[in-house]
């Protein structure tokens, strides 16, 4: 066998052996974009406040009995008003028990002269299925 033939003979080797082995597993998991962080709090608007340590007695109202009652209360307060409004949505690498994921958070804000306010949640999502673990949800707020 010739140098040549020697060298072609172990390169399709080379590469028989690569296409049968497994490819290597994925990178982690994207961390979920600002849209898809609004989208799993409103998948979770019917979540009662009652019972969320952090989220009783909170909203713009006494009526606000849903997680949805809560956030509409925080928009709403941003209709046609002047000042400056604005959502902030986003996550960080987390870990909830053995659960890898996201630690999320949708905060509603505005700021207008010395009137300055941020009210959200809070949750966690994992990372193997990308849903919002429901008893992981927090309302967040000051002002």
């Amino acid at each position: 066998m010739t140098a040549s033939r020697a060298f072609l003979a172990a390169l399709f080797a080379a590469g028989s052996a690569l296409a049968t082995e497994p490819s290597p597993s994925p990178g982690p998991a994207a961390v979920p974009s600002a849209k898809e962080v609004l989208a799993l709090a409103l998948r979770n608007a019917d979540l009662p406040l009652a019972g969320i340590p952090s989220c009783e007695g909170a909203g713009t109202s006494e009526s606000d009995a849903t997680l949805g009652d809560y956030l509409a209360g925080f928009l709403a307060e941003q209709n046609g008003r002047s000042g400056r409004n604005w959502i902030e949505a986003g996550c960080r690498d987390a870990a909830s028990g053995e659960a890898r994921g996201w630690d999320c958070r949708v905060v509603v804000r505005r700021s207008r002269g010395e009137e300055r306010w941020g009210w959200g949640v809070r949750f966690f999502v994992r990372a193997s299925d990308r849903k919002a673990v429901r008893s992981s949800f927090a309302c967040l707020g000051a002002g």
